[in-house]
């Protein structure tokens, strides 16, 4: 009986085939040609955000563990400083796009955990003694003391006498005795465990956002990729306001052109980004590439990305602005870095004229850089969140309005 039925349905199948001039691979053939079902515009703009989040965090735990293998080579030279602005670079990439498990919550920061602006050098000098003493950093400290910021000050700072009050941490005033050659073996080993702590929690977000990783579908959840595709455009367009940071925190404040300056002399020349290994100049650059890369892509064809997406609005205007924006602020930045390096332009610039820079009226270099970072975060704010705002439906905050 079953042997009749199979012939029986076997037979049905055929005639079937027959009557409707079907061979088995012209069936194949017909459903390959079948075209896939268009993406809507939003749900190509996340899977662009998607993909990105994946190429940096992949970047960043690379350069991580490079720089790591350097400081088990050699601490000091061209080398480890090589290393560095690699991992300088990939950071601020990954900083300029900060999604998922890596964008801001109103209780942290999470890319803190890899570089601060802040820096507790005291601090940094305890521990430079406990890693001494066998003790072994923990990822749970402070970001002021640990981090890049700190790896920049270990290994890069020429005066290697610390700044603590003997009074109250007495173990530095004999560590401050010893001579230049084993105080630089002491940090070089302090920068080497912090390195280790960096690769960790690089390698963490680069599982995060592994596809083969099982973090991967929560972090797709809290990029609201799972909820809705226009959510994780929202989500890309407010993680693109962190080139406002740098035009506060990395030259408003130290130009004294940010309230957080508030030093009688009218510049805040302590506060200048990473002046330990002078790569200031290198940060705001690769911030404003980072920006770049997240707003238009790689200048690959098939990237479908927020450039891609305005344009398709009829809006081709606003993307040569940022573009040009952009271009302007990038020149401005390799000018005044092949003259001299930041800090020494902080120093050297005139406070009053300063604050009397306009793009119109340039009175001093250096701040001319923040009015054209600045026009950046002008055009981004008026023409970029509003339009974005109109097309998701949902209200985008609109930074700090300055």
């Amino acid at each position: 009986m079953q042997k009749k039925m199979s012939c029986f349905l076997f037979n049905t199948l055929r005639l079937f085939l027959i009557m409707g001039s079907l061979s088995c691979s012209d069936f194949r053939k017909q459903s390959s040609d079948v075209p896939a079902p268009q993406l809507g515009d939003d749900t190509q703009l996340a899977r662009f955000g998607i993909a990105l989040a994946e190429k940096n965090t992949a970047s960043f735990a690379q350069e991580a563990v490079a720089f790591r293998d350097q400081l088990q080579v050699s601490c000091y030279g061209l080398r480890p400083l090589r290393a560095y602005k690699n991992l300088l670079r990939s950071y601020y990439h990954l900083n300029a796009f900060a999604i998922a498990q890596l964008q801001p919550t109103p209780t942290e920061v999470p890319l803190s955990n890899a570089y601060s602006t802040l820096l507790n050098r005291c601090m940094v000098d305890v521990k430079v003694l406990e890693v001494k003493n066998k003790e072994a950093l923990t990822e749970k400290l402070d970001p002021s003391i640990k981090g890049m910021n700190a790896i920049e000050y270990l290994l890069f700072d020429q005066d290697l006498m610390s700044r603590c009050n003997i009074k109250k941490y007495p173990q530095i005033a004999t560590w401050n005795q010893l001579s230049d050659q084993v105080k630089r073996q002491d940090r070089c080993a302090a920068a080497l465990s912090y390195a280790d702590l960096l690769v960790q929690q690089a390698q963490q977000w680069e599982a995060n956002w592994n596809p083969q990783s099982p973090t991967y579908n929560n972090t797709l959840q809290l990029f609201a990729y799972t909820d809705s595709a226009a959510k994780s455009v929202a989500n890309m367009v407010h993680a693109l306001s962190a080139i406002e940071k740098i035009k506060d925190f990395y030259l408003g404040e130290p130009l004294g052109l940010n309230a957080l300056c508030t030093n009688e002399e009218g510049k805040c020349v302590d506060s200048v980004p990473h002046a330990f290994s002078k790569a200031g100049f290198l940060a705001i650059d690769t911030a404003l590439e980072g920006f770049s890369q997240a707003f238009q892509g790689d200048g690959n064809s098939s990237d479908f990305s927020l450039a891609t997406f305005i344009q398709r609005k009829n809006h081709p205007e606003i993307v040569e602005k940022i573009n040009a924006a952009v271009a302007d602020a990038e020149q401005m930045t390799f000018a005044l870095q092949a003259q001299k390096d930041f800090k020494t332009w902080v120093a050297d610039m005139d406070p009053t004229r300063c604050k009397n820079t306009t793009l119109e009226n340039p009175e001093e270099p250096i701040c001319v850089l923040f009015k054209k970072v600045e026009l950046v975060t002008d055009i981004f704010k008026s023409d970029v969140l509003t339009l974005m705002s109109l097309e998701l439906s949902t209200s985008l905050p609109q930074g700090d309005n300055d």
